[in-house]
């Protein structure tokens, strides 16, 4: 509709052959007069229609039904025998005139417009959006969208924000086509009749290529075939305008193209999408390459086949305790798949020897007596260090793994050479247990401490564990590792095991859990809903001097106050609940130059008040600990991972 002297009525087709540079003649981008709604103060159920030319006027009615332009509004009554308050307009951008309780339908002689009334109005008029983004793009890119609608199996991606066919995590997703899919889903003529219906124009097969470009899933994205979708139609339009005297109905075709493309660009167009997608797409693994499927649809990747010490060679499976990747030959990989059953890492997906390996035995050149050096290098009966023998002299420290009870084999009536301790704001054998236990992980049932902190305070709870008068060597350096799992399940029943934990060893007992006070400290290792996976933790270089701190001397030899300082949160009322085991202190080779004590990295020691330490010393509180177990009953304890198949990736 355009405006009149005194009315407004539709755009009128020439009767003459316009000038070649005539605007009319480029539908697409010929510039309708832009009308607009204006709701006046106090009015909520009707709107003004204004037309926006160089002066403002408003789109009346007469009191005969005549449509007329007025400079202003009259509100929903009659003034001077005009009132403009009549408009309103759907989500279809229909347009609707209602006044007293009387509706009304538009119609047109050619030249002017009035109204009638009518019981049931024909909605023949309707709104369309004067800019829209989509369809700017589409004009823009209209060549390179040709020539895509053309050959819709191009290998081309855009990446479209707004309607990502992936989530954002597991990061590097790629959607590809799955099993079992449906064609057609999201076509924009089937599933959203009600707007297509308001066209007089069908636009050639533009749906058609709309719905293929929504079924790809390897390609186009929601925006790229919103804009291959708007260049089809507009296209459409320009094929069926063969001379100037059909310029107005290609004018009119363009604008309802216009109209439709930024319908797709809205939130219904992209639940077409997603519908689409949904019906013939899957999210799978770009790198890592595999697809591991929880048994309640969730997913994650992993690199079944590389270095993914939680899942070597299918989803799930571990080789256990002292796990370690390397990169070996598939001749080499296949051998220590055959004869290894403990100790292993992965090998291109296969378990093997963290370090050293002798026959079907994992071991460590530097420190064992049977293979020092290399296999069958026997020194007995000197010590083996820096793989070579060595033989200490009569009253000499002699270098051994000291720690005793290192899996807790020994409970009943209480921990043998441990005691332990609850820092402020939790209290052994309330919402602090230590059990002992067998883990059952990877086929094998080890020995280990169930360490259990339950209904957790907002802060966490913090415990200590401690064995006493560890001997160490002066001149030794020593590696320390351990063994740990998270548990989920306790015998055949599962338990609540929702919290992350902390483990970081000491060369004594601080007073408060989030302190060092001055000892050596090894890192704080990460156990828990987060790092679920039973390995070994470690190594952790350390040596004793005489004069640190934490260090005495009984003769040659010095001890230590070996310190496990445990700390479980971040599930208010939740739980933590995991194993340790398989503790060694084992030493490696001579001292060459001594280095400073190490605060470990991934732990931050926060500012301590002396005040509260002076009052409240955990070392004070240090003492056996009695399991509530019976003697010769042993929990059975393992953490359960439904993460059981790999999805090929379909294509």
């Amino acid at each position: 509709m355009v405006s009149r002297t005194s009315s407004i009525g539709p755009l009128l087709q020439p009767t003459a052959e316009p000038a070649a540079n005539d605007p009319i003649l480029n539908p697409e981008t010929y510039t309708l007069p832009p009308f607009y709604l204006e709701q006046p103060a106090g009015v909520t159920d009707a709107y003004d229609l204004v037309y926006a030319g160089t002066t403002k006027q408003y789109v009346a009615m007469t009191n005969t039904g005549t449509i007329v332009l007025v400079s202003a509004s009259t509100g929903k009554s009659f003034t001077n025998n005009r009132v403009t308050t009549i408009f309103n307009v759907d989500c279809y951008g229909r347009l609707s005139v209602s006044q007293g309780g009387n509706k009304y339908t538009w119609s047109t002689d050619g030249t002017s417009s009035s109204l009638t009334k009518a019981a049931t109005p024909a909605n023949n008029m309707k709104a369309l959006p004067v800019s829209i983004p989509a369809v700017a793009s589409a004009r823009k890119y209209r060549r390179r969208n040709k020539e895509l609608a053309e050959r819709l199996l191009a290998k081309r991606s855009y990446s479209d924000g707004p309607a990502p066919k992936c989530p954002a995590s597991p990061p590097n997703l790629i959607p590809h086509t799955k099993q079992g899919y449906q064609l057609g889903e999201g076509n924009f003529c089937d599933n959203l009749s009600d707007y297509w219906s308001l066209s007089p124009f069908d636009f050639d097969g533009s749906c058609t290529v709309q719905s293929l470009c929504y079924d790809q899933c390897e390609d186009w994205g929601w925006q790229s075939c919103n804009g291959i979708f708007g260049t089809m139609m507009i296209l459409s339009c320009l094929d069926a305008f063969e001379s100037w005297w059909e310029v107005i109905p290609a004018v009119a075709c363009a604008a309802q193209a216009s109209y439709f493309t930024g319908v797709a660009a809205t939130s219904q167009g992209r639940e077409l999408f997603y519908k689409a997608q949904g019906a013939m797409c899957r999210c799978y693994c770009g790198s890592p390459p595999d697809t591991c499927v929880y048994s309640s649809g969730a997913f994650y990747c992993a690199d079944t086949h590389g270095s993914d010490d939680a899942n070597c060679g299918n989803c799930g499976r571990q080789c256990g305790p002292n796990s370690k990747w390397y990169v070996t030959s598939s001749l080499s990989s296949r051998f220590l798949h055959r004869i290894l059953t403990t100790h292993f890492y992965s090998r291109s997906g296969e378990c093997g020897c963290p370090k050293d390996q002798c026959g079907t035995t994992c071991l460590d050149f530097r420190n064992n007596p049977n293979n020092c050096g290399s296999c069958g290098a026997t020194c007995n009966p000197a010590y083996c260090l820096d793989g070579r023998c060595y033989v200490p002299q009569p009253g000499d420290c002699t270098p051994d793994q000291s720690v005793y009870n290192n899996d807790f084999t020994s409970w009943y009536p209480s921990f043998t050479n441990w005691t332990m301790a609850a820092y402020p704001g939790c209290t052994l054998g309330s919402n602090i247990d230590f059990s002992a236990t067998n883990y059952l992980a990877n086929g094998n049932s080890d020995p280990a401490v169930l360490v259990e902190m339950t209904s957790l305070p907002g802060d966490g709870c913090s415990a200590a564990m401690v064995q006493a008068q560890v001997k160490m060597c002066p001149n030794i350096a020593y590696e320390f590792s351990f063994a740990m799992g998270y548990v989920n399940q306790v015998g055949n029943s599962a338990v609540t095991s929702n919290a992350d934990c902390t483990v970081r060893w000491l060369t004594g007992t601080p007073a408060s859990w989030n302190s060092n006070d001055g000892y050596q400290s090894s890192d704080s290792y990460p156990i828990g809903i987060s790092n679920a996976n039973y390995k070994t933790f470690g190594p952790w270089s350390l040596h004793a001097t005489e004069g640190d701190l934490g260090v005495t001397k009984v003769k040659k030899s010095l001890y230590v106050n070996l310190t496990a300082v445990i700390h479980c949160g971040g599930a208010t009322g939740g739980a933590g609940r995991f194993v340790i085991r398989d503790i060694q202190m084992n030493p490696v080779g001579s001292l060459k130059a001594r280095s400073p004590a190490t605060l470990g990295e991934a732990f931050v020691v926060q500012p301590r008040d002396d005040t509260n330490a002076t009052s409240y010393n955990v070392t004070e509180e240090l003492e056996p600990y009695y399991p509530d177990q019976k003697k010769g009953v042993v929990l059975l304890t393992s953490f359960v991972s439904d993460a059981t198949k790999r999805e090929e990736i379909l294509t």
